[in-house]
């Protein structure tokens, strides 16, 4: 006996020995490989902000233009209504007719303070001005400008700037200055080949990552400056995870000794969880901006297209749709200057930005729509945690794998010791088989844990049900089962294998579920933009607890069962852009219902 525990003991010297200086490797592969996939995320993320911004930047000019036409159109209508208030010269020496405007973006002469109409009628002369401050403060308050100084408030981004030959156009409140275009190598690199660049660099006297974007057409360069804590927190949470694992290793090893010295059946697995969220946010939007200017009595006075297309509503019908929402109306009670302040409208996030004009007794209001990019944002931090999870759980059960087969081993050669009773034997023998089940379990869950690769192709979906029927024929033949298809030629472009395993086991779920001569129902069209794939089955049907289990891993009513198959189905038909739900079939037991979108069309 104790020559059986010493050579134990050295065996389990050596695992923990070895699987320190695995850990050790691993966790420079870890920090390395979570560095460069926030790399990846950071580059992704300047190229979608850069992109938003620059259509931020045109959409704000176009903006711009729209309101100073409405300021024009006023301006006449005013002069038009009262023209006496305006004239200026009544008897001129010389008659002619014409119109000079000051500070509009169509006029030939600048006029940084006031807009300016001159219109020469005969021997008249009729002169209106307005005054620029409120055209500057609604720019001020909802241009490209705003939106810079509110992207810049995220938590991983340092600084934005938007800068040409001149120097800065715009940038977040912390840039003071920044280098020039053509005295740093990268930026006129950027600005010359028109390519986006990726770098490290010094911002003050810290190190961070900037990705340059180049907007060729309009002579200018956009600059985001990403933190890089983000990479050294990483790179502890790694660490962190390693070490976990190899404490995992040393408590089963102290396991097999207590079970050896106590002779107990009992198994005990010390596990640490750790869990760090990280928020990293992403915005891949189109802005679409509403205008619209309420006069004091609640009634519109204008609004243009976009508004009306942002909420699905005739132009007509946008008035009682805004007047609908609470804030909107306190906001027009209130008649106070609004910046970017978010609210709920039918369904939609906007950012909505008031500006009142008492001399005109008017409230002009923008809408900037903000949901698509909200819905993405969270999809993608959905995600990236699960592609995160994924890839550790498959690394930490590889490592368990190793010291689980020497365990067997061991176990297998003490076994064939003769010096124990029988009840050593069993004990030993139970152990035996709770290692190997242990084993299995972790084989299986390897299998799904791995990231899956998809490759696309059209798949044409009469000729892959066709290849699934033939797969699991030797069962349709021994329970005598009537399989009925109603199959449209259809086309879906995904990856060939995934969606076959996928479909093949449900088929096979349903085949399992009915009794000898039972029935089972296939059917699939195209409807819209999806195609539509039913399994229908005239078994037992689910129960509502059991149905909603069904889908989880490892969860099985069958005898034989591994809980493995609708998973892994789920997966991939969820990674694949589509849905699955279970329901009752009109033959009385359990309909698969799999909805699948059409790539491209």
């Amino acid at each position: 006996m104790k020559t059986r525990l010493l050579l134990l003991t050295v065996i389990i010297a050596v695992l923990v020995l070895i699987s320190g200086f695995l850990t050790m490797i691993s966790q420079s592969f870890f920090a390395k490989r979570t560095a460069s996939i926030i790399e990846t995320n950071y580059e992704n993320n300047g190229r979608n902000i850069a992109e938003t911004i620059d259509a931020s930047f045109k959409k704000g000019i176009e903006v711009s233009k729209k309101t100073t036409d409405y300021i024009y159109s006023e301006m006449i209508n005013d002069l038009k209504s009262d023209k006496q208030k305006y004239a200026v010269i009544k008897n001129a020496p010389v008659s002619m007719f014409d119109t000079i405007t000051e500070g509009f973006y169509f006029s030939n002469k600048e006029n940084p303070d006031s807009f300016v109409i001159n219109i020469f009628e005969g021997q008249s002369l009729y002169v209106i001005k307005r005054e620029k401050s409120f055209f500057k403060e609604l720019e001020k308050n909802t241009g490209p400008g705003k939106y810079v100084q509110d992207l810049g408030n995220l938590s991983s981004i340092e600084y934005i700037a938007i800068q040409d030959e001149q120097g800065i156009l715009t940038a977040t409140a912390n840039v003071s200055s920044l280098s020039s275009l053509f005295a740093d190598s990268s930026l006129a690199y950027s600005f010359v080949e028109g390519e986006p660049v990726f770098r490290k660099t010094m911002f003050g006297k810290r190190e961070i990552f900037e990705y340059i974007y180049p907007v060729n057409t309009d002579g200018y360069i956009i600059r985001i400056g990403f933190e890089s804590k983000m990479i050294y927190d990483a790179a502890s949470y790694s660490s962190k995870v390693i070490l976990s694992l190899f404490l995992i290793i040393i408590s089963s090893g102290v396991f097999i000794l207590l079970m050896l010295f106590y002779y107990t059946r009992s198994v005990i697995y010390s596990q640490k969880a750790v869990d760090q969220e990280k928020e990293k946010e992403k915005y891949i939007s189109l802005i679409s901006d509403g205008l619209v200017v309420f006069e004091d009595n609640f009634d519109i006075k204008t609004s243009n297209g976009q508004l009306s297309d942002m909420f699905s509503v005739k132009h007509d019908n946008v008035g009682k749709v805004l007047l609908k929402n609470k804030k909107i109306k306190e906001m027009l009670l209130n008649k106070k200057n609004i910046l970017g302040e978010l609210i709920s409208v039918e369904g939609r996030q906007v950012l909505v930005s008031s500006v009142y004009l008492p001399d005109k007794k008017n409230t002009i209001m923008t809408f900037n729509d903000i949901t698509e990019m909200e819905k993405l944002r969270e999809e993608n931090e959905v995600k990236e945690r699960s592609a995160l999870l994924g890839e550790l759980s498959f690394k930490v059960a590889h490592e368990l794998k190793n010291p689980l087969n020497g365990i067997s081993i061991i176990l297998q050669r003490i076994l064939r010791k003769t010096e124990m009773n029988l009840e050593e034997r069993e004990m030993l023998g139970d152990a035996l088989e709770e290692v190997g089940r242990m084993n299995q379990r972790i084989t299986d869950f390897t299998k799904f844990a791995k990231p899956l690769e998809y490759k696309i192709t059209d798949i044409r979906m009469k000729e892959l049900m066709d290849e699934i029927i033939e797969s699991v024929k030797p069962a349709i033949t021994e329970k005598r089962i009537s399989i009925h298809q109603k199959i449209e030629e259809c086309v879906y472009k995904g990856d060939r294998g995934h969606i076959k395993d996928a479909l093949r086991n449900i088929v096979i779920n349903g085949i399992e579920a009915v009794e000898n001569e039972g029935k089972v129902e296939i059917a699939v069209k195209r409807e819209g933009n999806n195609i539509l794939i039913d399994v229908s089955d005239n078994g037992p049907g689910l129960r509502e607890d059991i149905k909603e289990r069904v889908l989880e891993l490892y969860f099985t009513t069958k005898e034989k069962g591994s809980g493995i198959g609708l998973t892994s189905a789920y997966r991939t038909i969820k990674e694949s852009g589509g849905e699955l739900n279970i329901e009752k079939s009109e033959m009385g037991g359990a309909l698969f219902r799999i909805k699948l979108p059409v790539r491209g069309g």
